[in-house]
């Protein structure tokens, strides 16, 4: 029952909290931390759309038909008509504890899907209750799918046992339910159809393709229907109600949604880069590549296909600080997405030079204007341009830097700047530097802070581990072109120091100098705290598993033993 459900969840959550907890932190520290209102309930599912659940098609079955709200794929809920009528037949099942909770969890899920129009979603919102960290109410249709599912099965499994009976009570209730429904289904037909007919010219197009989305549902359901009648009357209606509900479920599912989810899909527009990516992941050293957003969208998140390091991305999930930084060289469309980065000013930026972007790909043209001097085009490979930037920072260096008391003051420094001079100083949040400094070396709330520069290396590098290679001679801030990101911790020839957050987004080590190696370890606390919650987790179930075990051996040992006493005695 209810119980066994809590359980499950309880025990799956603890099992996934090594990946659910590190999660968390990254909602937390990401754009998703302070989601505006109305870009978090953009993507709702109108009210009046709800009509989709039933007839899928109604408002177009294709991109450039299309005439519902926002994306048709982000509020689509559509789980079969048929499998709509086995979860209200399920509600005919004893005990119905569990199909009650799932309609309950359906319902809830579809209020929260429909965003400001089912308020649900607002107030929590408002009281910063988990959705204020997502956006997109329409996705909790997933739920709503999987509840849907769920009652789907309880209510086939209704019908199974029921038309077995020899009283036929049950099974004959859940059919009348089903006639019912199927009068539902057809009146709802009807009034759309007086809708249709009646809201004016002009719009044909839509009425003709709203009338054939409303054609296939409805017949499923009076196939349905007429399944359950015509079963009930036959010897072998078992066996012909299991296959029937097995036929018409796929039935619905496929005709209904495989030419709605199955969009053809051109290999070029994601990996149109293929060959100039391979190109530049054979050249020597360590850098990252940046993807020109308007001639290759597809293609800005596939760099790990090739072993790439690529600068940007289209995803809200990304560091709210990277995003404060990616906005200082040009508009994003959307977290990580400038559209107009290589055709402004902002690809001169040194904001992109620190962030050791050494590559270009464009199937443009980067305008002379803005290549002069800086980019230089090395390579065309399959229309996709390759430029490599002269005036790139490495993956690490020496630098004099201007040390604040805060992120923010950094971040309105650089709003000033806009980077200029960010190649020559650093910028780092170090209050230390306020308190041994003369009050009149403060200069516009920083203290600058020289270095003795000197070669630095890269000597080995992983996902969770960076070391590097200096010169003894090397002294002041170290600038590692890598985000500063909780866990990483620093070491300077083993002894652990202090990490600084640099440039905004990126991590530093203050050198003394006489030093040999520098080295990086990712060592988040979410991460241990998710581990051993899955341990403690699994360790819990091994020995629930055991002690069952356990009991059934012993109960078999116990019965092994009466049996033995009965037959000494003659019992």
């Amino acid at each position: 029952g209810l119980a066994a459900l809590a359980a499950a969840v309880a025990v799956g959550a603890g099992l996934a909290a090594v990946q659910l907890i590190p999660t968390y932190e990254l909602i937390g520290l990401s754009t998703r931390s302070k989601v505006p209102y109305d870009v978090a309930v953009t993507a709702s599912l109108p009210r009046w759309q709800a009509v989709n659940l039933v007839f899928p098609h109604f408002f177009g079955s294709t991109p450039e038909g299309y005439t519902g709200g926002w994306l048709m794929w982000e509020t689509y809920g559509y789980c079969g008509i048929v499998g709509g009528a086995l979860g209200v037949i399920a509600l005919l099942k004893k005990p119905r504890g569990f199909a009650v909770f799932l309609w309950v969890t359906a319902g809830l899920s579809l209020v929260l899907a429909i965003g400001p129009g089912g308020y649900l979603w607002t107030a929590l919102f408002k009281l910063g209750l988990f959705v204020n960290r997502f956006r997109d109410p329409a996705r909790v249709l997933v739920i709503f799918a999987f509840a849907s599912a769920l009652l789907a099965g309880l209510g086939a499994d209704h019908l199974v046992k029921s038309i077995r009976e020899k009283s036929l009570v049950r099974y004959r209730s859940a059919a009348r339910l089903a006639l019912v429904l199927m009068a539902l289904v057809l009146a709802l037909a009807l009034a759309l159809s007086i809708f249709l007919a009646l809201r004016g010219p002009g719009r044909e197009l839509e009425n003709r393709a709203a009338f054939k989305a409303m054609i296939i549902p409805t017949a499923l359901i009076v196939t349905f229907a007429g399944l359950l009648l015509t079963a009930g009357k036959l010897e072998t209606g078992p066996t012909w109600l299991s296959l029937g509900m097995v036929m018409l479920v796929a039935l619905d599912l496929v005709l209904m949604n495989v030419t709605w989810i199955m969009t053809p899909v051109e290999a070029d527009d994601l990996y149109g880069d293929r060959r100039a990516s391979e190109y530049v992941a054979r050249l020597p050293g360590v850098f990252r590549v940046e993807t020109d957003a308007n001639t290759m969208y597809p293609s800005l998140d596939n760099g790990a296909v090739y072993g790439l390091e690529k600068a940007s991305g289209d995803d809200s999930l990304v560091l709210d600080d990277y995003y404060l930084y990616r906005g200082l060289m040009a508009p994003q469309q959307a977290p990580g997405v400038q559209v107009g980065l290589f055709y402004e000013g902002g690809i001169r930026s040194e904001l992109l030079d620190v962030m050791n972007v050494e590559y270009l790909l464009t199937r443009g043209r980067i305008p002379p204007v803005l290549a002069r001097g800086k980019f230089d085009e090395v390579a065309v490979r399959d229309g996709v341009r390759v430029y490599s930037n002269r005036t790139v920072m490495p993956r690490a260096w020496m630098s004099d830097s201007l040390a604040f008391e805060t992120n923010r003051d950094v971040y309105e420094y650089l709003v000033k700047t806009r980077g200029d001079g960010l190649r020559e100083k650093a910028l780092v949040v170090y209050p230390r530097a306020f308190e041994a400094a003369d009050p009149a070396d403060v200069v516009e709330a920083s203290v600058l802070l020289p270095a003795v520069r000197g070669k630095v290396r890269v000597s080995s590098r992983s996902v969770h581990r960076l070391s590097l290679e200096t010169e003894r001679s090397c002294k002041g801030l170290l600038v590692v072109s890598e985000i500063d990101y909780p866990g990483w911790e620093a070491y300077v020839d083993g002894k652990k120091v202090e990490t600084l957050r640099t440039d905004l987004m990126f991590r530093g080590v203050m050198l003394k100098g006489g030093q040999r190696e520098v080295e990086f370890r990712f060592r988040p606390d979410s991460l241990l705290a998710g581990m051993l919650v899955s341990l403690v987790t699994a360790a819990l179930v091994a020995a629930w598993f055991l002690a069952l075990l356990a009991r059934k051996i012993l109960a078999r040992k116990k019965k092994v033993g009466l049996d033995t006493v009965g037959s000494d005695t003659g019992a």
